[in-house]
């Protein structure tokens, strides 16, 4: 698969510049009065230079040169040395992110998701999961397939989730049901290792296709899968680039779909911690949203606005 970068003008949304700026003046007013000074320093520079000029000008045709143009000009000039001190000293106020923080992910559904898939040790193969309906692993474990977050507490009430990390995606899923229409399964693997998640990603598929049915998003099971898009290829989860490089190359879709970046949720609560710093990345410069299921009770779904909305970038 050929992956894409977000370059060029693909990467601005102009129509949302007014509801930024407006957050912004009213979240983070030091940033505004940062532009100010900025502005300020400009302008005393421009009148400083004006000033020389006219003073070099005089002194060139043997001109008596006016005090009130020394004053001035002097004026200036440490008007925009004290100012560009105090740009200085407060520029950590262009270097913060603005974070909100704990949304609670049942207040705003979003219609695609993201999982970083762990590998299970349970289900090993396709066969071993219907369609539709109670899925029997054990003498013990029996999923109705019904109700996501129901099943996840019955499987952490079993004790399966120390081989059942997939009760974090139900659990991830369950909130965004209402508005759901596609979910993107990411898995990790490579040729000089283990195989990781990624041979997993079809019995995921299987596996959570009925709770789609249950929930009325499609009539059977086989509809249902064709929400669920198993991304084709296979990640090291602890290789930062490679992680973020996929994560571009699925927003690019996404792009020429019409897909807007609102409506995307990337959840992070699966796979390594470089892949989850990788998506923090990639959510920064956007509208997507990041997804993070509490490991300790109650062990609810909360989503995180982060984003970079003043510049420059900290480059140090």
């Amino acid at each position: 698969m050929k992956k894409t970068s977000r370059r060029g003008f693909r990467r601005f949304h102009f129509s949302s510049y007014p509801k930024r700026l407006w957050s912004l003046m009213r979240e983070r007013p030091e940033v505004i009065v940062g532009i100010f000074v900025m502005l300020f320093i400009g302008l005393t520079l421009e009148l400083s230079a004006v000033g020389i000029d006219h003073i070099f000008e005089k002194h060139l045709n043997h001109e008596p040169v006016p005090k009130a143009s020394l004053w001035f000009t002097g004026t200036c000039l440490i008007l925009a040395f004290f100012s560009s001190a105090v740009a200085w000293l407060a520029r950590d106020a262009f270097l913060k992110l603005q974070v909100q923080p704990c949304i609670e992910s049942s207040t705003q559904p979003k219609p695609y998701l993201v999982f970083f898939v762990s590998p299970q040790k349970i289900l090993t193969n396709e066969d071993q999961i219907p369609t539709e309906g109670l899925l029997q692993i054990d003498d013990i474990i029996a999923l109705e397939r019904k109700s996501p977050k129901d099943d996840a507490d019955f499987l952490d009430r079993t004790k399966a989730t120390e081989h059942w990390p997939w009760s974090m995606i139900l659990r991830g899923i369950d909130p965004h049901l209402s508005k759901l229409e596609r979910i993107y399964l990411l898995g990790s693997g490579d040729k000089k290792s283990k195989p990781g998640s990624f041979v997993q990603l079809e019995i995921l598929r299987r596996f959570l296709s009925a709770y789609l049915v249950a929930a009325g998003k499609k009539v059977t099971g086989s509809g249902a899968g064709q929400m669920i898009v198993t991304w084709s290829v296979p990640m090291d989860f602890e290789n930062f680039e490679d992680v973020y490089d996929n994560l571009e190359a699925l927003h690019g879709q996404l792009e020429e779909e019409g897909v807007k970046d609102c409506e995307l949720c990337v959840d992070i609560t699966g796979g390594q911690k470089p892949n989850s710093a990788a998506a923090g990345l990639f959510t920064v410069k956007s509208d997507v949203l990041i997804q993070y299921v509490q490991t300790n009770l109650p062990k609810s779904a909360g989503m995180h606005d982060v984003r970079m909305l003043d510049w420059p970038d900290k480059a140090e």
